[in-house]
């Protein structure tokens, strides 16, 4: 302000100027009047006014009191008159109203009367003037007179005569706004002639948010049974994790929103994992910055599967791991696919994931044997690698198949079953699911299943006649038995010298085994307790094998040599072998050397029988010509002798 100088000696300017002051003082007095009538004017319409206020979010937020413990005028300066405020004991207030009177009774009490912060944006400017003012958080240089007179202006009141104020705002108008947590507050004393005063209070907040990954790509990475969202974390202002301040929760690429937190040390820790992952226990800290965002990157481990996964060859009649007669269930193939994703039989992808050929392989135990094949490289074949974790064969979440490509020697793969550990059978192609289980995965129908095959069945014919007169022979036994298990049993022709094991002549199960007459059926098939397994009438008697067949000694044959025995091998299933047309032979008469016959004195009158030669069906052709010519020899003798009578 321009100081008033002594001009001694000037007497005669003297005058000039004391009518110039004179004039000054009655046009501010006048201008004292005018504001006083505004603020007269200002109370008559403050009961309109309050109407809209309470509608403001930047008005009458808050109800809280203060007192005005300090006032004086060190910063007026003639013409520029501005106060300096204290309230509750040293925090600094200034006038925003600098038209009107100010507040000078030191213990009245103030009422908030408006609250400006970064959230409702009630006055961003007058934010910004104290964030960058006079002692301000981000102060740039200001006097307090200018940031005074700048918080007028910004309040709609009046900046005084040099505009000190409107040039503060200018000068911070590039600048960011204030940031969150700075809070400028305006205070009442209740009097309408007197001015609000305005301070501040800046609680300076960071950020903190989190970044989560996957462990292990392999795993996870295109696979939909894993996700990365729905993970919560909680931040903790303590070690120990019992203080909370915020959770975390994350997205589908597994990030977090920034939470707002004060400048400080912090702790993170997983309260929930997301579907696919084990809970980390970890504690991850994290130190949060003012207006700085902290980020926490954490790793969560995926849950999989030990492939424990194994298949048991059974034979479809016993369920049991043994074959029946020569079959075999070493040697089964099994395709194993896997899925990336959950899926039913009728949306499965038309290409796996990755895929594996297994072999079933002997496993003895102590009294037995069984025919297993696992998902790891000793029943390998072919195919994929293998998942692999800490040297082990692993399954990730997802869909496996299995299906039996190729069965095991005297076996079919139509009909083929598995049944999973709770008995659930499907024919076919079987399919599970590999689900999380709290730290691991499990396969939904368990670890440990069965494949079952039928064996190949079949049958055997023959007819039995005699030699010579082909005579059917009727109710001839003949023994049948297995070359591998011994297994033992008799069938008896018929009438018509046929004898079959097909359930078409004699049903398996009539009389099955009984083997006395020829109505009775026969079976093959027994277990290892010694069980015959059940009598199927719709499939052949004879497992796949090799048989040795032989005829037995009976009444219909006992004057005939026996054939001797032979084998028969059934190896199609539903195929009955034609054994032919059987012929029993009767054994060679040796032939006697001649003897001359005794001379026999003939008594006259005495009839004289010849002697006849028995020939029976086993005389040869030499004997008949003997009898020829002897005869002949007779017939002579007697014309001879007739002929020397009658000389």
């Amino acid at each position: 302000m321009k100081k008033i100088r002594d001009n001694k000696g000037r007497a005669g300017r003297i005058m000039p100027l004391a009518v110039a002051v004179v004039v000054f003082i009655l046009s501010f007095w006048g201008c004292v009047g005018a504001i006083s009538v505004r603020a007269e004017e200002r109370e008559e319409e403050s009961d309109i006014e309050d109407v809209a206020e309470q509608n403001s979010v930047t008005q009458r937020q808050a109800g809280g009191t203060h007192v005005l413990t300090y006032y004086d005028t060190r910063y007026n300066d003639g013409l520029l008159r501005v106060g300096y405020f204290e309230i509750d004991g040293g925090t600094t207030a200034m006038c925003v109203c600098h038209e009107m009177e100010p507040p000078t009774q030191t213990g009245s009490t103030l009422t908030t009367v408006a609250e400006y912060t970064a959230e409702n944006r009630g006055n961003e400017q007058l934010r910004k003037i104290y964030y960058y003012g006079w002692k301000g958080p981000g102060d740039v240089g200001a006097s307090y007179v200018e940031t005074c007179l700048a918080g007028s202006v910004a309040n709609g009141h009046d900046d005084n005569y040099y505009g000190y104020g409107q040039a503060f705002i200018n000068r911070i108008a590039g600048l960011p706004a204030a940031p969150k947590g700075f809070t400028v507050y305006l205070l009442s004393d209740g009097a309408a002639a007197h001015q609000n005063l305005g301070y501040w209070e800046y609680h300076p907040t960071g950020y903190a948010r989190l970044k989560k990954t996957a462990e292990d790509n392999e795993l996870t990475e295109d696979n939909r049974c894993y996700t990365l969202q729905g993970a919560e974390y909680g931040v903790y202002a303590d070690e120990s994790c019992t203080d909370q301040k915020a959770v975390l929760k994350t997205d589908a690429n597994g990030e977090t929103t920034a939470v707002e937190l004060a400048p400080g040390n912090y702790y993170v820790k997983e309260k929930q994992a997301p579907f696919g992952y084990r809970l980390n226990s970890n504690v991850y800290p994290v130190t949060v910055e003012a207006e700085k965002t902290a980020v926490a990157e954490v790793k969560d481990t995926p849950v999989w599967n030990k492939a424990e996964l194994s298949i048991c060859k059974v034979d479809a009649e016993t369920g049991e791991s043994q074959a029946l007669g020569g079959a075999d269930l070493v040697g089964a193939k099994m395709r194993v696919n896997y899925y990336a994703g959950y899926y039913e039989t009728d949306n499965l992808p038309e290409v796996p994931e990755r895929s594996w050929v297994l072999e079933t392989k002997e496993e003895k135990g102590e009294s037995d044997s069984a025919y297993v094949c696992r998902l790891d490289e000793a029943h390998l074949i072919e195919g994929d690698a293998f998942y692999m974790m800490n040297d082990q064969v692993i399954l990730p979440l997802g869909t496996i198949t299995v299906e039996e490509i190729e069965a095991p020697k005297g076996y079919l793969l139509d009909g083929m079953q598995f049944q999973d550990e709770s008995g659930e059978v499907q024919e076919g192609r079987y399919l599970t699911q590999i689900r999380p289980d709290g730290d691991t995965a499990v396969l939904t129908g368990g670890n440990a299943h069965k494949a079952s095959d039928h064996v190949i069945r079949g049958d055997l014919e023959l007819i039995k006649i005699a030699d010579g007169t082909h005579k059917r022979l009727s109710k001839v036994p003949f023994k049948i038995t297995s070359n591998t298990t011994g297994e033992s049993h008799v069938i008896v022709t018929d009438e018509n010298g046929y004898a079959s094991t097909s359930a078409e002549w004699n049903l398996h199960t009539s009389n099955t085994n009984c083997g006395e007459n020829m109505e009775d059926g026969v079976w093959f098939g027994i277990d290892t307790e010694g069980t015959l397994t059940a009598p199927d009438d719709c499939k052949g008697a004879l497992p796949y094998d090799t048989y040795t067949i032989e005829e037995l000694r009976c009444e219909a044959n006992q004057n005939h040599e026996l054939i001797p025995p032979f084998e028969v091998t059934i190896k199609k299933d539903h195929v009955t072998v034609d054994l032919g047309t059987m012929t029993d032979d009767k054994p060679e008469v040796p032939e006697e050397p001649n003897k001359p016959e005794k001379e026999k004195q003939e008594t006259p009158g005495q009839t004289v029988k010849a002697q006849t030669v028995r020939t029976g069906d086993g005389a040869n052709l030499s004997n008949w010509m003997l009898v020829c010519i002897l005869s002949c020899v007779a017939v002579i003798v007697c014309v001879m002798i007739t002929r020397m009578k009658k000389r």
